[in-house]
């Protein structure tokens, strides 16, 4: 894929994902790259739909999906999406997946993911979930990894892992996730291990140091025997990067995006989790958009210098006919109420 400068466009654009039920608005990616291929591609995603004014309620469509590609811009589907679905007694209770990652574990693809559900007193109960696959069309039925409210209170502190994030390693699983507990002034990204994805030790708190933040979404990756960190932080609505050399004291970088707020921009109003890729080529972040009527996934490139750029997604003709349906309502809007008064 060659990039292209999104500054030589009126209008960048997303990457053109098709969701269920013709949707087409994902959201929370995370993507890996397979330089000898897997199943005949090489980049694979995983991605949780989170449309804007869809019913019956938002959360509903935020179910596990998988695409694939082999430039990394333009994405196909092997089978039908999500992996996973809500049951109708779920649906009825409003409980949702979220925060789907994946893992490649040896010639094995994982995808791991949230459910929260409710009970009829509204109380909720929070699972870490797997399904695996060795073609990514068939999958695994799900494993229960991680239940919330069975493990140890002060062992996940509160019971709370938001937005987890894997590397397998030395025949070992390292996740980083957000703990929201309120013991601490900030929410901290913390870093446990196991050899199995079931039994879990030695929590460990994160330093990040050189910037504030207080994290919300985050991705982890492993190029090099360096960890690069990706932090959503939801006050200030921007994506910063951090660097590591062992996994818990993370340097900051630099900040890499916040919202446009131009009016067209598919990433006008809102950021959310990234997801960094490396290549031959360079360094690739996908990150999760909005722009307060579309929910989309967009994407960044930049070469050993980290000097992130937005690439065009190759879906502007889209865009653009979008942006024009607008402009369009909004004069008619205009007219009618001139009309009126």
């Amino acid at each position: 894929m060659i990039p292209q400068n999104s500054d030589l466009f009126m209008f960048s654009s997303p990457l053109n994902i098709k969701t269920p039920n013709n949707i087409n608005q994902p959201y929370h990616p995370s993507v890996i790259f397979i330089e000898e291929g897997f199943s005949g591609y090489k980049y694979w995603m995983a991605e949780s739909p989170y449309p804007i004014s869809i019913k019956p309620y938002r959360d509903r469509w935020e179910t596990p999906c998988i695409h694939c590609s082999n430039d990394g811009k333009f994405w196909h589907e092997l089978r039908d999406n999500p992996i996973d679905d809500l049951t109708e007694l779920e649906i009825e209770c409003k409980a949702y997946f979220s925060d789907p990652h994946l893992v490649l574990k040896e010639d094995c693809l994982e995808c791991w993911y949230r459910l929260t559900t409710f009970n009829n007193l509204g109380s909720s109960r929070t699972y870490i979930l797997r399904k695996t696959s060795r073609d990514g069309i068939r999958w695994s039925t799900r494993e229960l990894l991680i239940d919330l409210f069975q493990s140890d209170k002060a062992f996940f502190f509160e019971k709370t892992i938001i937005s987890p994030s894997i590397v397998y390693l030395n025949q070992t699983y390292y996740m980083w996730f957000v703990d929201k507990s309120g013991i601490e002034k900030n929410r901290s990204i913390r870093q446990i291990y196991s050899a199995n994805g079931y039994k879990w030790s030695n929590s460990k708190i994160c330093l990040l140091q050189g910037k504030y933040i207080d994290p919300w979404h985050i991705d982890v990756q492993f190029f090099d025997n360096i960890y690069y960190l990706l932090v959503y932080e939801l006050e200030y609505n921007t994506i910063t990067l951090w660097i590591s050399k062992d996994g818990l004291n993370f340097n900051y970088n630099k900040e890499v995006l916040s919202p446009s707020h131009k009016f067209g921009s598919f990433y006008a109003n809102g950021l959310y989790r990234a997801c960094l890729v490396k290549n031959k080529k360079g360094f690739y972040i996908y990150f999760s958009c909005h722009n307060n009527k579309y929910s989309n996934i967009g994407l960044m490139f930049a070469q050993s210098d980290l000097n992130f750029k937005v690439v065009d997604g190759g879906t502007r003709i889209t865009m653009t006919y979008k942006i024009i349906k607008d402009i369009l309502k909004r004069i008619y809007s205009f007219i009618k109420r001139h009309y009126h008064n």
